[in-house]
């Protein structure tokens, strides 16, 4: 997949540091949005219900499977605990 600039995605960016990875995958992407649909707090379970409702990829959706079960507060913390 192809990396992106960061920067073009403001809506991104939000609780990420200047020094983070400034390139992103386009699965990365589809994955934020997704996760931004939710209401937090929301613990695993409803964290991949949305990714199956969805429709996000199955990289990403197996990503989700192996996340710690767990209340999540943010689409940001999601993210920091995937493997």
């Amino acid at each position: 997949m192809a990396a992106r600039p960061l920067s073009r995605f403001p809506q991104l960016t939000a609780g990420y540091s200047a020094a983070m990875e400034t390139t992103v995958t386009d699965e990365e992407i589809e994955l934020r949005l997704v996760l931004d649909r939710l209401s937090y707090p929301a613990d695993k379970v409803r964290v991949v219900s949305c990714a199956e409702v969805h429709g996000l990829g199955t990289d990403a959706r197996r990503r989700l499977h192996h996340l710690p079960d767990r209340r999540y507060a943010s689409a940001t913390e999601v993210v920091a605990a995937l493997p």
